[in-house]
């Protein structure tokens, strides 16, 4: 350096060695600025000490962290969230918890949020065994009362913990909304009071609740949603007001102690599988509102006995659509009639009904599904009415007591193995013409007695036809039993 000082003139020696130490400060700011970037960046991750909670930085400048769960840490104990946190003397303020951030933390008992925070992401508390949450009074998004979790104005309640001990709860008059997932798993909870404020019940609301005895639900309430009260084991009444217009998919899904709903008049969606497994429900009466039943909203109620929708009508006016499975394994169910506005019947809708003996088909249904009376075991006869224009695969497989069908003048397709196993089939009486005019799938009569046996299925065809029904596949194998009506 003592070089670029010799033989120079004073101002040129002070010119270069400003230039010298600006380069020299420069670098030094560059230095500073790049450990900057290292140490404050948006989504790092670090954990607070002083409240042993870990956190990801959301923004910079303003500088903002939300509390983070750490994989394989669990919170313990009484948790205070503090309103900023410091950390390689950088200041952040927390403004948000983030989903997941306290779930499936089994030893926590509290946790304190304050003012700062406004975001509280999905599943924040799921299945977490706390018994409070409490809230900075001045914070302008949540409020709390009790040790439970509400928005500000009170007017949805988010998170009743899971770790209350309380038996009963009457939401209060101010809360219009229940939120999702509110009162998961609350093993504690036998009755709940849902006043008439309250115009929604949230997806998962109740789920899991399996003490849960008795809901009432208020007059004002116009949503049950999705799995509302999935899994409530110990549920065996429930009412359902008039101002209910739609019960959600999974509403009451394996609720295995449900004996009797009270559906308001009206509800007109009653959402798949909504019913799902209530194997102690024997009856329920659906309200002419209803439009349409789901997919698999009976399935697997094995002690129904009664289904009355609409006046006096089992499945009756303005339902038009009964669901893949709805009736699917109702055991108990012995006799089913389907009004006239029915017309499409889906998939397996009457499947494994083993005590289904009596069913009346309404003239304006267009389409029996695939598997719809399969293993209706105890089924013995059934006719199948001039609207019927599709009857599907396996649509009355082994049907093993069938000894009368009566087809109407319609049909244009039945399926692959559509009477399989009619072993006690002894008529069957079709309505078309000309054979020639209906799609069969393979195998349609399999299993059914035919030719010279003595027990021998009599196809009775109109006036006329026999000549193309002996030369016609599949129904000519009853031959020489085929006789005009």
């Amino acid at each position: 350096m003592l070089k670029i000082f010799q033989k120079k003139p004073i101002k040129v020696i002070l010119n270069q060695v400003f230039l010298y130490m600006k380069k020299i400060v420069l670098t030094a700011i560059l230095a500073i600025a790049t450990v900057a970037v290292a140490v404050a960046q948006v989504g790092m991750e670090f954990k607070d000490n002083n409240s042993g909670l870990y956190f990801r930085v959301t923004s910079l400048n303003p500088n903002r962290v939300e509390v983070r769960r750490n994989h394989g840490v669990y919170y313990t104990g009484n948790i205070d969230i503090p309103s900023y946190v410091i950390n390689n003397r950088v200041i952040y303020i927390v403004t948000a918890i983030e989903s997941w951030a306290f779930s499936e933390c089994s030893s926590l008992k509290s946790v304190n949020i304050p003012n700062s925070v406004t975001t509280i992401g999905e599943w924040a508390f799921y299945r977490s065994v706390i018994a409070d949450i409490n809230v900075g009074s001045s914070n302008p998004r949540f409020a709390s009362d009790d040790g439970i979790l509400f928005s500000k104005n009170m007017d949805t309640i988010i998170c009743y913990p899971r770790g209350k001990t309380n038996s009963t709860y009457t939401i209060p008059g101010s809360v219009t909304t229940i939120g999702d997932w509110a009162f998961e798993e609350c093993g504690s909870l036998k009755s709940v009071d849902i006043g008439n404020s309250v115009t929604e019940i949230g997806d998962m609301a109740f789920y899991g609740c399996r003490s849960l005895t008795t809901v009432n639900i208020g007059n004002s309430v116009t949503t049950i949603g999705k799995a509302a009260f999935l899994g409530c084991r110990s549920l065996t009444t429930v009412n359902i007001g008039n101002s209910v217009t739609t019960i959600g998919n999974e509403a009451f899904y394996k609720c295995g102690n449900l004996k009797s709903v009270d559906i308001g008049n009206s509800v007109t969606e009653i959402g798949d599988m909504a019913f799902y497994e209530c194997r102690s429900l024997t009856y329920i009466d659906i309200p002419n509102s209803v439009t349409e039943i789901g997919d698999g909203v009976f399935y697997g109620c094995s002690s129904l006995t009664s289904v009355n929708i609409g006046n006096s009508v089992n499945i009756g006016n303005p339902i038009t659509k009964i669901g893949y499975s709805a009736f699917r394994g109702c055991s108990s169910l012995t006799t089913i009639n389907i009004g006239n506005s029915v017309t499409k019947i889906g998939k397996a809708a009457f499947k494994d009904c083993s005590n289904l003996t009596t069913v009346n088909i309404g003239n304006s249904v267009t389409t029996i599904g695939n598997g719809v009376f399969q293993n209706c075991s105890s089924l013995t006869s059934i006719s199948i009415p001039n609207s019927v224009t599709e009857i599907g695969d396996y649509a009355f497989w082994d049907c093993t007591k069938l000894t009368s069908v009566n087809i109407g003048n319609s049909v244009e397709t039945i399926g692959n193995y559509a009477f399989v196993s009619g072993i006690s089939l002894r008529k069957i009486k079709i309505d078309v013409t000309n054979p020639a005019s209906i799609t069969l799938g393979e195998y349609v009569f399999i299993g059914i007695r035919k030719g010279g046996d003595a027990d021998a299925c009599i196809l009775l065809v109109p006036p006329g036809s026999v000549p193309d029904y002996s030369n016609a596949p599949q129904w000519s194998e009853f031959m020489p039993n085929i006789i005009e009506q």
